[in-house]
């Protein structure tokens, strides 16, 4: 996730993990997007203008979200949704049983 925060210009699937893992640990939306925004200062105008977009979407589908979009919680040490669920999931363990 470090990585993520130094890479230019970064990706839209960077963008967005970057986007959740932030507010959920208790970030500001507005410093999150300031920073999303600024990281593009360099890239194409028509980049600079997608990034704003989506980042309009995140802010305005954030609430209605909550119990999908998930982020790694570094106080719980775990996956959770934004709605604070623990984010269950399966382990497929297929190649063990052989």
């Amino acid at each position: 996730m470090k990585l993520k925060f130094w890479k230019k210009p970064i990706s839209d699937n960077d963008s967005f993990e970057l986007f959740l893992f932030f507010i959920g640990n208790g970030g500001s939306l507005h410093i999150i997007a300031d920073w999303n925004l600024t990281s593009q200062a360099w890239a194409e105008y028509g980049k600079m203008e997608k990034r704003a977009r989506q980042l309009d979407f995140m802010f305005n589908n954030k609430e209605a979200k909550t119990n999908i979009w998930f982020y790694f919680d570094m106080y719980h040490l775990n996956w959770r949704f934004l709605d604070g669920a623990k984010r269950q999931y399966k382990v497929n363990n297929s190649a063990n049983n052989c």
